[in-house]
């Protein structure tokens, strides 16, 4: 069954539990200890070892050289140890410094938001194949941006409305280069979809919430509050408080 705006407001909620509880406590000032060690030693966490393996996947799926098919495989894998760690796990939130495979934003922000957005579906009920099919979409989510100048890219500067559109079109560039590729249709459109809003503000096509793929839904949220929480060049990151107020709009228009 496709999600619903009132799905879309439980999904929230779930980001909001295992995401955003964490970070806030962090942010609030450890006043007790013991509890903060409880809720970090319950968060979901990757071993060193995991997060090697999986930066010098990233790093290969993310290089404009390497044979596309070679990109799927690589990302299937991901996806498959990412979804196997998520589904085992009895984590009660999450802690995004502790996933962070790389100082470099695509990499790092490429597997944060394939793993919270797997850890959302999960608490959505969503059975294991389902949950692999986000972790792969998440980590295939910015392919495009392979195709995009970098200059334009690593701007440390704000975008002028002419670079915001080449931007724009990553998400149509990663759905070409894998659309010929074996690999689930609902992974491909959520690669094309990821920036597409329920009220139909989004880009590429400007659809509505019947015609966006749940995966796609799904990452748009994390895809987001990953972005807003992250320093940039060319801005400063939001607190928690505000980019759960930025979230919240996105389903409140």
């Amino acid at each position: 069954m496709p999600i619903t705006r009132r799905g879309l407001q439980t999904l929230v909620m779930g980001v909001l539990v295992m995401i955003a509880g964490f970070i806030l406590l962090m942010g609030g000032g450890v006043k007790d200890p013991d509890k903060f060690k409880q809720q970090a030693d319950r968060s979901f966490k990757l071993d060193e070892d995991i997060k090697a393996r999986v930066l010098t996947g990233v790093e290969y799926i993310y290089s404009k050289d390497t044979p596309i098919e070679e990109v799927v495989g690589e990302a299937t894998e991901i996806g498959k140890t990412l979804c196997d760690l998520v589904m085992r796990s009895n984590s009660t939130g999450i802690n995004l410094s502790a996933l962070k495979v790389s100082d470099e934003y695509t990499f790092k922000h490429s597997v944060d938001v394939a793993t919270m957005a797997m850890l959302v579906a999960r608490k959505m009920g969503k059975p294991q194949f389902i949950v692999e099919d986000v972790g792969i979409s998440g980590i295939l989510h910015d392919l495009g941006k392979v195709d995009i100048p970098n200059e334009i890219l690593n701007k440390p500067g704000k975008l002028t409305d002419d670079e915001f559109e080449v931007i724009k079109l990553h998400t149509v560039r990663g759905y070409t280069r894998l659309k010929k590729e074996k690999l689930k249709d609902v992974v491909k459109l959520a690669v094309l979809q990821h920036h597409e809003n329920v009220d139909g503000t989004g880009y590429p096509f400007k659809l509505k919430s019947d015609k966006i793929n749940d995966i796609a839904k799904i990452l748009s949220v994390v895809d987001v509050y990953d972005a807003l929480l992250t320093a940039r060049p060319y801005k400063e990151p939001k607190t928690v408080s505000e980019s759960l107020e930025i979230i919240m709009a996105m389903i409140n228009k």
